[in-house]
């Protein structure tokens, strides 16, 4: 399941809107939570719009999996701008960990397109949860 990093109301949605329904159509299937568009957090606009999000925050892991680093993209102004006109910031690190305790995810991890950061974790993490899956043993009918 994805949000959107500079998002919130995307992630607001993940408990009350996708999760039951990737449980219903997809019982016993691992759900890895993916934060996109990490990039944006990182953004020069973001840290001037939201000062108390230090480059020490911007530069924790975000799980086991991925190490990220600050990286130079170009300005996001009109969507950092919008969630400050609504009194939002974008998701931080630990709101995402915080929600995929939440849903039992397997993982949490995040990642942006643009730069290419964290995308390959993505996948691997995905291949790893898809081989955790224990398969069902067919019943077997035993003639005495």
């Amino acid at each position: 399941m994805c949000f959107s990093v500079d998002s919130p109301d995307s992630l607001e949605n993940i408990p009350e809107k996708w999760t039951p329904e990737v449980k219903h159509f997809c019982p016993n299937v691992p759900i890895i939570l993916v934060g996109n568009k990490k990039d944006l957090r990182n953004d020069p606009h973001t840290i001037k719009l939201h000062p108390h999000i230090t480059r020490e925050l911007c530069s924790n892991p975000i799980s086991f999996f991925i190490s990220p680093t600050l990286s130079n993209t170009d300005p996001h102004p009109a969507v950092l701008q919008e969630l400050a006109k609504m009194k939002q910031e974008p998701v931080k690190p630990q709101e995402g960990r915080a929600m995929a305790e939440k849903i039992n995810a397997f993982a949490y991890l995040e990642c942006s397109a643009k730069s290419k950061e964290g995308v390959r974790e993505v996948f691997e993490t995905a291949t790893r949860a898809a081989l955790q899956v224990k398969k069902k043993k067919k019943s077997k009918c035993v003639l005495l």
